[in-house]
């Protein structure tokens, strides 16, 4: 059974060769009914801390499935430079596609933003409720696309708060993309970045004045004006490309 199955972390670390791995039920319905796997099928899993792990499954129920560990591989070296995204919160399922293509193409963090003009608003329960939700959204797109490191996911913060985190560490160039900013370079040195993906009606006053005050980088992706979704992918790819074919030329 070809698959790329994300089953918990272990809470030693490191799963060892004949561990057993009890599912949620939520996880025992995926892998039983919907993806069909049998008693003593061969199924292909990853922890999200960058290790392959070969499992067979031991129990097929769709209430609690077992799956026995087989092997487990040496945990993959994490992608190199690091991307950082903080996302201001679209509504619905705006959200949930920016969170894929983020993670498809790679990002290594995510931060929700509560932006001044962000249209939606998160308090208390709520809050848990979408964070769970967006777990599975970005557990979903690393079986899909293969990634072995689930991205971190950090609670929602303000702009402000965001912009402070990143100014401790100062080797992270921090950039926002706006229609009206010179283009992305076709160059780019490789680096760790942060890239801050704007609300549907962009970023206040206050908050253009604290990009000012602190240095951010501004970069147009073109001259259309792009959704708020469809942001966090077109900017990882680039990136992505820019900084491949920076690093393949040769040193002068």
């Amino acid at each position: 059974m070809p698959l790329h199955f994300l089953i918990p972390a272990s809470p030693r670390g490191a799963y060892q060769p004949g561990d057993d791995v009890t599912l949620s039920s939520e996880r025992s319905h995926y892998l039983c009914k919907v993806l069909r796997a049998r008693l003593g099928d061969t199924v292909q899993c990853f922890d999200g801390n960058g290790r392959r792990i070969r499992t067979v499954v031991k129990r097929a129920n769709t209430k609690q499935a077992l799956l026995q560990v087989e092997t487990v591989a040496s945990p993959t070296a994490r992608s190199e430079p690091r991307v950082h995204v903080g996302i201001s919160i679209l509504k619905g399922q705006a959200m949930d596609r920016a969170l894929q293509q983020a993670t498809e193409l790679g990002t290594n963090e995510i931060t929700i933003l509560a932006a001044n003009r962000s249209n939606v608003q998160l308090a208390g329960e709520r809050v848990d409720n979408k964070l769970s939700h967006w777990s599975k959204i970005i557990a979903g797109a690393c079986e899909q696309c293969g990634q072995l490191y689930l991205p971190t996911l950090n609670d929602p913060v303000s702009v402000a708060a965001f912009i402070e985190k990143l100014q401790v560490d100062p080797d992270v160039q921090t950039m926002i993309l706006e229609h009206t900013a010179p283009r992305l370079p076709t160059l780019l040195a490789p680096a760790s970045r942060a890239v801050l993906i704007g609300p549907e009606g962009g970023w206040d006053e206050a908050e253009q004045t604290l990009f000012d005050r602190v240095g951010v980088q501004r970069f147009s992706l073109g001259s259309t004006v792009l959704r708020a979704e469809t942001v966090p992918a077109v900017a990882l790819a680039l990136l992505n490309h820019i900084q491949q074919s920076s690093a393949s030329l040769p040193s002068t």
